[in-house]
C-alpha cells in the first residue's frame, strides 16, 4: 500500500507505512524462527494466513489518498495484533520464557505502531 499512496503529504504516509511493513516482516521472521525452534513448521500458504487470522484481510483500497481510511485500517490491524500478542504473552508467562520475551517485544512494537497512527487522526 505504501508505494501507491497519493495525495497531499503522501511522503509522510509512505514513510509510516514502510516503517510498519518493515517491522511486520521482521515480526513474521522472528515468529517463524521460534515456531521452528519449538518443532513446528510455519505456514507458507497465504490462504491459511487469512483463514487462521484474527481479522479479515481489509482488501484493496480504491482511494489511496483517503488517509482517514488508511489510518482506520492500520489502527484496526494493530489493535487486532495487540490483542493476539497479549493473549500469547499471558499464555506463555512463566511457562516459556523465550516465547514470552519475543512476544512482549513484538507487542511493544505493535503498541508503538498503533500510537503512531492514532496520533495522525484529524
Amino acid at each position: 500500500m505504501a508505494q501507491a499512496v497519493e495525495g497531499k503529504g503522501y511522503e509522510d504516509m509512505q514513510e509510516f507505512l514502510n516503517k510498519i511493513a518493515k517491522d511486520e516482516l521482521e515480526h513474521a521472521q522472528e515468529l517463524a524462527e521460534r515456531i521452528i525452534e519449538l518443532g513446528g513448521l510455519p505456514t507458507n500458504r497465504p490462504t491459511d494466513l487469512e483463514k487462521n487470522g484474527n481479522a479479515p484481510y481489509p482488501g484493496v483500497m480504491k482511494r489511496l489518498s483517503d488517509y482517514d481510511e488508511i489510518i482506520k485500517i492500520v489502527t484496526g490491524a494493530e489493535a487486532g495484533a495487540i490483542e493476539v500478542y497479549d493473549k500469547i504473552a499471558k499464555k506463555t508467562f512463566g511457562k516459556d520464557h523465550d516465547t514470552y520475551q519475543l512476544v512482549t517485544h513484538i507487542l511493544g512494537e505493535e503498541i508503538t505502531h498503533e500510537e503512531m497512527f492514532e496520533n495522525l487522526k484529524g
